[in-house]
């Protein structure tokens, strides 16, 4: 079933206005939907290690109440019922939170986090926590604490991170809600290798807390089968917590702009950065349908220095993490990789990080005079399908060297603060999910939903059996 051929496979799957449709109207319970995903969890998560802990007797617990509600005409929310997963970087109230690390107390959350506590009052069915590297720092999922998650198209290659675990569980039915977060493409990474869809929103629109220093690119975000599955969450998602001041609500206003004929700037590539034919073959394809409903123009924009400065900002975070663990005993318990980030972080210069700030606020600047003349931006997901599980960094196809960037094409969207979904666009020659990744004007979230629902009736997406 775990082949690298992309059959079987199927290009059904019910959606949540559908879903909750049947609950309205008694034709499924969220009891039944509930149990199936459990029996998908436990039919396939052996082998694929999307979740590090399954909560299916206060699942099924919270389904019998769901049920009780929409019998009686009383449901909460048009997402009461359906089946969430929650990835292991959020608070669950009277659950422990690990964040994929032996380093984390074994001491259950008081609360729960701002998304999660609005996900609940809708009436959500938490099903688990889904697997994360060791503090979600880096673009793959495995760490010491979970081990590896693998991708179920082939099990030998990476679903990507840090969200694999909620992409796997996207993929194969294990749920409708996926609860993830993004901080350099932690949504849409995954959901490019796995055939889903990942929407990261615009800085802080979403609720946060507690806050880090990633507060200022770091983002809850959603993957789905469907589009509408992240369209339907985000009225109960957006709401607002208290203990977020910094929160914005205007980006799910739908946007005045576009009532007129949109024009996309087309971004086959920046920098000089390899792109596998594959890629960019469904990329050019993508653009050439979005010309059905765009006037698209390809560019090659000035974003020579933004690997550089994801890198700084990401690094000056990881220093933060491992100041918690000082003793040599834990850090000889963390992710390598993890450890090295924060020691080079700690040995970066003040000056240089203050210096990325300025760089930072430029290329703001600079996105916001694109969007005075595009209304969106086509550009690869990811510049390669998915590679090797197990490893952080694939080699570069050219050099054979290790590839440390082999993800910049997220990064615009998390350091201008901007709102950007991967959507599936097809397969490479052996198999693997392809994507594009559309990215709007700050604020402009609709806009980039309504275009990445376009395109799933366009290529509607297909997914493991």
């Amino acid at each position: 079933m775990f082949s690298n051929n992309p059959l079987p496979s199927s290009k059904t799957r019910r959606s949540i206005p559908e879903t909750t449709s049947l609950f309205q109207n008694g034709s499924l319970s969220p009891v039944e939907l509930v149990q199936d995903c459990l029996k998908n969890i436990a039919a396939h998560d052996e082998k694929l290690n999307a979740f590090c802990l399954v909560t299916a007797e206060s699942a099924l617990a919270a389904a019998h109440e769901s049920e009780k509600r929409w019998r009686s005409g009383k449901a909460l929310s048009p997402i009461d019922g359906i089946p969430a997963s929650i990835k292991d970087l959020f608070e669950i109230k009277g659950q422990v939170m690990r964040q994929g690390s032996y380093l984390m107390p074994e001491r259950p959350a008081k609360a729960d986090s701002p998304v999660v506590r609005n996900l609940r009052k809708a009436g959500a069915v938490f099903l688990g926590t889904t697997t994360t590297p060791e503090f979600g720092h880096k673009g793959v999922t495995d760490s010491p604490l979970t081990g590896i998650t693998r991708n179920p198209w082939n099990t030998k290659k990476t679903p990507g991170g840090s969200s694999g675990g909620s992409a796997v569980a996207a993929a194969m039915n294990m749920g409708m809600i996926h609860l993830g977060s993004d901080a350099g493409g932690s949504c849409r990474i995954p959901a490019s290798f796995t055939g889903v869809f990942g929407y990261k929103p615009t800085q802080n629109a979403l609720p946060i807390f507690p806050a880090t220093f990633f507060y200022s690119f770091s983002t809850p975000g959603l993957l789905a089968a469907r589009i509408d599955d992240i369209t339907s969450c985000l009225p109960a998602l957006r709401k607002r917590d208290s203990r977020d001041p910094t929160q914005v609500t205007s980006a799910f206003k739908r946007s005045k702009r576009h009532k007129k004929t949109l024009k996309a700037a087309y971004i086959p590539h920046f920098a000089g950065i390899y792109v596998h034919p594959d890629t960019a073959k469904a990329v050019k394809e993508t653009a050439q349908h979005l010309q059905d409903i765009a006037s698209v123009e390809e560019i090659t924009p000035q974003l020579e220095r933004l690997v550089e400065l994801t890198n700084i900002n990401w690094l000056a975070g990881a220093s933060t993490i491992i100041e918690h663990f000082p003793d040599k005993k834990s850090l000889e318990k963390m992710d390598t990789s993890m450890r090295l980030f924060g020691e080079m972080g700690q040995n970066m210069p003040l000056s240089r990080f203050l210096h990325a700030r300025q760089l930072r606020l430029e290329l703001r600047q600079y996105c916001a005079k694109l969007f005075k003349k595009y209304d969106f931006l086509i550009m690869p997901t990811t510049p390669t399908p998915a590679f090797q599980a197990g490893v952080q960094s694939p080699p570069h196809p050219e050099t054979g060297d290790i590839w440390y960037d082999w993800t910049p094409f997220t990064f615009l969207a998390n350091m201008a603060g901007l709102p950007a979904i991967s959507v599936p666009a097809g397969f490479s020659a052996d198999g693997l999910p392809l994507a594009v990744q559309i990215i709007g004007a700050a604020l402009d979230d609709i806009s980039v939903l309504d275009i990445g629902a376009w395109l799933e009736q366009t290529m509607p997406p297909v997914y493991p059996v």
